[in-house]
């Protein structure tokens, strides 16, 4: 289709989506951002981060939006573990 980029929630298995659309478009997301980003501590974030990446995620972000109120020491795991 040409695009470059396809965002996944967390319910969809990285290598599952990647042997079905190949090396192209990158995967964007895969990080819950109920359970994990709002409602979770900043060690599970790391965790639920590193495992999207092992898996082969290409640009580490939320599955959909962000909530309001998450915490904002959730969003700066999220950004410290793609580092």
């Amino acid at each position: 289709m040409g695009f470059d980029a396809l965002s996944i929630e967390e319910k969809v298995d990285v290598a599952a989506a990647k042997a079905v659309i190949g090396p192209r478009p990158a995967l964007v997301g895969n990080i819950s951002a109920a359970k994990t980003l709002f409602l979770g501590k900043p060690e599970q974030v790391r965790e639920e981060a590193k495992r999207a990446i092992a898996a082969g995620i290409n640009v580490l972000a939320p599955g959909c939006g962000i909530a309001p109120r998450t915490p904002l020491e959730n969003i700066r795991a999220l950004v410290d573990a793609s580092t």
